[in-house]
């Protein structure tokens, strides 16, 4: 019976009661400031969700929450699950008018923040409908309720169970059209992601510490959620800081790494420059890196295997079909590492998780043969029902029978695994991060002087990807590239800004008239097996 058919996966919110119980004395959680345990945080969850409740949210009601890596991000996490509502996590880093357009989209009926970024920040982005007000810290606004009174405020008592095919997260991704999109995952997708991570990680167990240095409200936060439901500890990092993740590494208090490949080859790098000066630092604590987000060329991906020992495994997965619906194991790192040789098959995304279909398929959407180059489409019950309040969307992303198209291109070999060479959708990878270009495009196109703009991505060893902007200059004015970033800066988060602005005398186009976008990104890939 294929494992597609097994039993539904248990809804993360039972995953997680069951977690506060079975493991009261250990310790789940740590940041700078603050340490609880599992009973501690099962309390905390019980009561934030009650207090909220006691201030107005409603089962259902959208949470719309922005801070770092910190106890109180996992706690208002973990909230929602508790009180059954939807949580909509921003990242700290993107501009207000960003949080204005996901906001409004959204409607929460509540904003947790931290204090200081609200002071660097503002408050104009929140819909002024917006009654439960919440800040992390000291010094919040006026009118605003601190964390703390919140939690003061509820009562440490188990609420009834939500639905397991209720909204827990909607995860906004900006979309082609440059309007955010919020993708839809439920308490049941949620464990089904759990329980699809668990089967493809080394065993997690309560000796596991797992060390976040990546944003936990995104990519980190699926790797966190796996480490609670089998008593492990979550330790949080406020920001990368690659000497402070060596000495961790070193003391043996991190020893499973979600990163990024970006994070990945920064920890390498620093790691050669002290072998260089004869420093030798003690990597055997690290049993498990888990690297996804973004691709990584292949020579570096056997340089960190060498490097950082047999511990690399590589999960793929998109917000609408959450990781792993591939995985590349360690053993199939190891087995092709050799001195001065990066094999072929560390360009792959790994073999398909078995409780996940996945087909490369041509345009009707029939699954193509071993070398063939199609779409990826996911279909299993960790991918998501939809597009919240999108049916348009909805409909253009989700086949009738249940295949996700994810918008990447590639293909399968003759033993299975899986080569991603493109994207069929305009999207960039960078640092991690997805990047519309209609986006970058709708704010460059308002900038005086501009009379058309095209946003590509381009290859780079740092980043996977990098934003570029290609420009043309109406008549009689003048642009430098520092202008167009400064610019993009004032309406973008940073890692949307382009690196790099190229001016042309006029933008390749198409026989109808639209701008040839392929031929700007021809001239950055040249000569490079796959665009991503």
């Amino acid at each position: 019976m294929p494992m597609t058919d097994r039993a539904v996966a248990r809804p993360l919110d039972e995953v997680l009661r069951a977690s506060y119980r079975d493991y009261a004395d250990r310790l789940a959680v740590r940041d700078d400031e603050h340490s609880l345990t599992y009973a501690e945080l099962g309390s905390r969850v019980r009561r934030l969700a009650s207090g909220l409740g006691s201030a107005g949210l409603r089962r259902d009601d959208r949470l719309m929450v922005i801070c770092g890596n910190r106890c109180e991000f996992i706690s208002v996490d973990h909230a929602c699950y508790a009180g059954s509502f939807a949580r909509v996590a921003a990242l700290p880093r993107l501009h207000p008018r960003e949080l204005s357009q996901i906001a409004a989209d959204a409607e929460p009926a509540a904003v947790i923040a931290e204090s200081d970024w609200l002071r660097a920040t503002g408050t104009g982005w929140i819909p002024p409908q917006v009654s439960i007000r919440v800040a992390i810290g000291e010094d919040g606004p006026a009118g605003w309720t601190p964390f703390q009174d919140v939690l003061a405020a509820g009562a440490d008592e188990e609420s009834e169970p939500g639905s397991p095919d209720g909204v827990r997260w909607i995860l906004y991704t900006s979309g082609t059209t440059g309007q955010p999109k919020g993708v839809i995952l439920t308490n049941r997708t949620l464990g089904a992601m759990v329980r699809s991570m668990l089967v493809e990680l080394p065993p997690l167990d309560q000796s596991t510490v797992a060390l976040h240095t990546a944003p936990i409200s995104h990519f980190s936060g699926g790797a966190a959620a796996a480490v609670f439901a089998t008593g492990g500890r979550n330790d949080l990092m406020r920001s990368f800081d690659v000497r402070a993740l060596i000495e961790a590494i070193e003391r043996g208090e991190a020893n499973v790494l979600p990163l990024v490949p970006t994070q990945i080859l920064m920890l390498v790098e620093a790691l050669d420059q002290d072998a260089a000066n004869g420093i030798v630092h003690d990597m055997s604590a690290l049993r498990t890196v888990l690297y996804a987000g973004s691709a990584i060329a292949p020579d570096r991906l056997a340089a960190a295997q060498r490097r950082l020992g047999p511990v690399m495994l590589q999960f793929y997965g998109s917000s609408e079909a959450p990781f792993p619906l591939t995985a590349l194991q360690p053993g199939e790192h190891s087995d092709l590492v050799a001195p001065g040789a990066a094999h072929p098959r560390l360009a792959s995304a790994g073999r398909p998780n078995g409780f996940t279909e996945v087909r490369v398929a041509a345009e009707d959407g029939n699954a193509l043969d071993p070398g063939q180059i199609g779409e990826v489409l996911a279909r299993g019950p960790q991918v998501t029902p939809g597009y919240w309040r999108n049916p348009q969307a909805t409909s253009e992303v989700l086949s009738p029978d249940g295949w996700c198209r994810t918008g990447d291109v590639g293909y399968f070999d003759q033993d299975g695994f899986l080569y991603l060479v493109d994207r069929k959708k305009e999207m960039i990878v960078t640092g991690g991060f997805n990047v519309y270009p209609r986006e970058v495009e709708n704010v460059i196109s308002t900038l005086a002087g501009v009379r058309e703009v095209a946003v590509v991505g381009a290859p780079s060893e740092k980043w996977g990807e990098q934003v570029t902007a290609f420009v043309t200059i109406t008549d009689g004015h003048q642009l430098t590239e520092a202008d167009v970033i400064a610019y993009c800066r004032e309406h973008l988060g940073g890692y949307k800004v382009p690196k790099q602005v190229h001016f042309l005398a006029d933008l390749p186009k198409s026989g109808a008239g639209k701008v040839a976008k392929r031929q700007l990104s021809d001239q950055l890939w040249a000569g490079r097996a796959r665009r991503l």
